[in-house]
């Protein structure tokens, strides 16, 4: 699943504090 690949990359990330702005846009 490449969007759920996705998620993950932005998603945790965004979670651990590395992510940013674009981090929580829902895929």
């Amino acid at each position: 699943m490449i969007y759920w690949d996705l998620f993950l990359a932005f998603f945790i990330p965004n979670i651990i504090g590395y992510g940013g702005g674009p981090a929580i846009i829902p895929l």
